[in-house]
């Protein structure tokens, strides 16, 4: 039997993937209210949401910890966005290990993170050395469900202007044709899919921790 009136709390609701999600969220009879936490208010309002926000968002966490049924972890940010090193580990590791701290202690049905692909605490890469200690020490908690999403390029509408990004998505989306066997999990995804995703998993008996972007594009076909 399908639960119904769940309570989704959101982290990073303003990001490309955040924003298809709560999209998704306000469509899907399952969920009563959709909790979106940050710092940065949405450009949309619906009777499902729930808004509050936080100039220190870590300090805001710690004085009003999550309540809710599935927390759904779209923090993510940039060098070019964060250039300090400590602010951007805050973002993308302490952040997510609060939240899930307290998801556990207010016993959350499941939670979902979008990591990266290739996340790995030994990787010589900073980006994937970073997810990879994330979602170690996320698992470190031995919560009841627990999924990390792990896309390759996400394809989708962003604020900021990334030329680096956009170059690369053109060069990408022009090589559909090798997107098979071993380099099918480097195919660019796009952000509904992954919000899609996000929510069957939620939603869905499934074993696999890390979610690997070849997987999320199968899923979001269900």
């Amino acid at each position: 039997m399908v639960q119904m009136g769940k309570v989704a709390v959101v982290l990073g609701a303003t990001g490309v993937v955040g924003k298809a999600l709560v999209l998704q969220l306000i469509q899907d009879y399952r969920y009563d209210q959709i909790h979106l936490i940050g710092r940065t208010a949405l450009d949309f309002d619906h009777y499902k949401i729930k808004e509050t926000l936080y100039s220190d968002l870590e300090e805001g966490l710690k004085e009003h910890p999550i309540k809710g049924d599935h927390l759904y972890c779209c923090l993510g940010s940039t060098k070019h966005k964060t250039p300090q090193m400590a602010a951007y580990k805050k973002i993308d590791v302490e952040i997510p290990l609060l939240a899930a701290s307290q998801a556990r202690e207010a016993s959350f049905e499941a939670v979902l993170v979008v990591s990266a692909l290739g996340a790995n605490a030994q990787s010589k890469n900073f980006y994937s050395q970073m997810k990879g200690a994330m979602e170690n020490q996320l698992l470190a908690l031995e919560l009841p469900k627990i999924h990390f999403v792990q896309p390759s390029l996400i394809l989708g509408a962003r604020k900021e202007f990334r030329l680096g990004e956009l170059l690369l998505k053109g060069v990408m989306k022009g090589l559909f044709f090798i997107w098979y066997g071993p380099l099918k999990e480097y195919k660019p995804i796009q952000a509904k899919d992954i919000a899609k995703a996000m929510i069957w998993l939620a939603n869905t008996p499934y074993e696999t921790k890390s979610v690997t972007s070849s997987k999320l594009i199968e899923i979001a076909q269900y």
